[in-house]
């Protein structure tokens, strides 16, 4: 699905970047808890998914209720509530203090933003291995 989004994008490449590393955040984020360990696949999609308005100018709501994701899944992209929707909403806000408040970042809890950081290095080795198939 990842690839999909991505090689079909009409979004600048920029933006599939950051969806990616949003959602790779996600991942990585749930991954290292225990307690989170099994939604780790889920918080990726949700971060894929948050981004469908960028990648494929599609509303995130509209793509959820026409495809039957978990109830977790629902709930994070079209309340905003729930685990999945918490670490959504914190992954954004490491995007929007990179750019805009940088002075910011030091809200963010450190594990938060190593799994940001990794995953921005993922996002740049999938855009990287995607440019040179095409």
């Amino acid at each position: 699905m990842m690839i999909a989004f991505v090689a079909n994008s009409c979004a600048p490449m920029e933006s599939n970047r950051i969806i990616l590393t949003r959602a790779k955040c996600c991942e990585l984020y749930f991954s290292e808890h225990p307690k989170w360990r099994d939604l780790a696949a889920s918080a990726f999609l949700v971060g894929l998914i948050s981004g469908v308005d960028l990648l494929l100018e599609l509303d995130p709501r509209f793509f959820v209720e026409q495809i039957q994701f978990s109830p977790e899944i629902q709930l994070a992209i079209l309340s905003g509530k729930g685990d999945l929707a918490s670490v959504l909403n914190q992954t954004r806000l490491i995007e929007y203090f990179v750019t805009q408040a940088p002075e910011k970042i030091c809200e963010i809890p450190g594990e938060l933003l190593l799994s940001f950081s990794q995953a921005q290095h993922w996002a740049g080795e999938v855009i990287d291995s995607l440019n040179n198939s095409q």
